[in-house]
């Protein structure tokens, strides 16, 4: 299987976060029950025990949005994709401490992975909430949401599925909104930046932001044939 850190620009910096001991006993004690190990193609209802809608949640952190999504809708299921191993082993914990069976995780680059790993047409949902804004003009490049990232997104999406997105950087916003707006793919939900889903638990990012009184924009893309 190919590297999924090959990329030579990458949307993170490993090394960022400090590991707990309860973090990484978590990975040692119960990654090999939660942890997908992948392969190309990757059919993700294979993942789970029950057949059932399946959302992905891009760069998890430490997962407060995937946790709750999971707890309060058991009927579907969730993977998370995460590269920081603190994140994970949260989540671990989390699982093992709740009872939770639906969700499954994946420790890789979100890039390379939706590129290159999931069959076509895979998910309900995928949610990228507070991604690294890079906000230097010369970091930008480094943003997630790149032409060739919503390109990805859009196939690993059922017909009607949704993507759904959040930042608090407004230059970030208003590429996100372009970058998705021009694939042919998808359908804005809203005339521009869409009402903040009810639902959507309030992260650290999120409640960070918000009590420096920066504005939340969301985006909410449909995908049609």
């Amino acid at each position: 299987m190919k590297n999924l850190f090959s990329l030579k620009i990458k949307s993170f910096v490993l090394g960022r976060g400090r590991i707990t001991s309860s973090q990484r006993n978590a990975i040692e004690n119960h990654g090999d029950k939660w942890i997908i190990k992948l392969q190309k193609p990757a059919n993700v209802e294979s993942f789970f025990k029950k057949r059932a809608n399946v959302t992905l949640e891009i760069g998890f952190g430490m997962g407060d949005t995937l946790i709750n999504s999971a707890v309060e809708n058991p009927t579907d299921n969730f993977i998370g994709i995460e590269v920081y191993k603190s994140g994970i082993g949260r989540v671990l914990n989390k699982i093992e401490e709740l009872g939770i069976k639906n969700i499954r995780l994946i420790e890789g680059d979100a890039v390379e992975i939706n590129k290159n790993i999931f069959v076509d047409n895979s998910f309900k949902n995928i949610h990228l909430f507070f991604p690294d804004p890079w906000p230097k003009k010369k970091h930008h490049k480094r943003r997630i949401i790149q032409k060739s990232f919503v390109d990805s997104i859009a196939n690993n999406l059922m017909i009607s599925g949704c993507f759904h997105c959040a930042t608090d950087n407004e230059n970030y916003a208003e590429q996100m909104l372009t970058a998705l707006t021009d694939c042919k793919h998808l359908t804005n939900l809203a005339d521009g930046f869409s009402k903040r889903p009810a639902d959507r638990v309030v992260s650290k990012f999120e409640k960070r932001a918000l009590d420096s009184n920066r504005k939340i924009f969301n985006l909410s893309f449909i995908k049609e044939m």
